[in-house]
């Protein structure tokens, strides 16, 4: 019980870690190739597992992705919108969430599919991502 308890959370931490990197990539331009690469782990943590843990994990990965990839709204509402650093980290937080909803849904709706994963590697994933 313990074992599985970890690792579901090792999992998920790795998935967020592959979240946070992928913007790495996003950033320098010589770089574009590593995201490829750090989708990799996130497909093969999808290949294996319900539909509720895929989705779980999506949601993990879409919220690293989207967690610094908007961080640049805590700048603006703190500088612009004259807020407190509490509310611009909560709007940071909110529209994070909100986006990671996409990739938990797609990692929710691959599992749903009942294919060879060649097939859901190849053809459903890149459909709904």
């Amino acid at each position: 019980m313990l074992r599985r308890f970890i690792s579901k959370w090792i999992r998920e931490f790795v998935a967020f870690a592959l979240g946070l990197a992928i913007n790495v990539a996003y950033t320098f331009d010589i770089l574009f190739p590593l995201a490829i690469v750090l989708l990799a782990p996130l497909f093969y943590f999808w290949s294996e597992g319900s539909a509720r843990k895929c989705a779980s994990v999506g949601f993990a990965f879409g919220f690293g992705l989207f967690v610094l990839g908007v961080s640049w709204i805590f700048g603006s509402v703190r500088n612009f919108g004259n807020a407190t650093a509490l509310l611009a980290a909560s709007s940071v937080v909110a529209v994070s969430v909100l986006c990671a909803l996409f990739t938990a849904g797609c990692g929710y709706l691959q599992a749903k599919f009942r294919s060879t994963a060649p097939i859901r590697l190849l053809i459903v994933i890149p459909a709904l991502w």
